[in-house]
């Protein structure tokens, strides 16, 4: 399985300007455009994420990231290119 994590690097924009939701996009449709056009599984991960890690029951405490996973270099690659 290839993976790669993709930073936001939006970690000091207003609240105002909702940058989760920016990326998810209204009821998942910016992520699951990426999903369907790849394979790949895609996750938005980190600090105001809202996405709950397992092992912990918290967000990861690393910056706002996206997380793809394929189970090819060439469809992580086209994932990150959509993403």
């Amino acid at each position: 399985m290839c993976v790669t994590k993709l930073l936001v690097g939006l970690d000091h924009a207003p609240m105002a300007f909702n940058v989760r939701q920016r990326i998810i996009g209204d009821g998942g449709t910016n992520l699951n455009y990426i999903r369907s056009e790849t394979g790949a599984m895609v996750t938005l991960r980190g600090r105001g994420s809202l996405n709950i890690e397992p092992q912990t029951g918290q967000e990861a405490m690393e910056p706002l990231h996206l997380y793809i996973e394929h189970p090819t270099l060439e469809g992580l690659q086209n994932a990150k290119q959509l993403a």
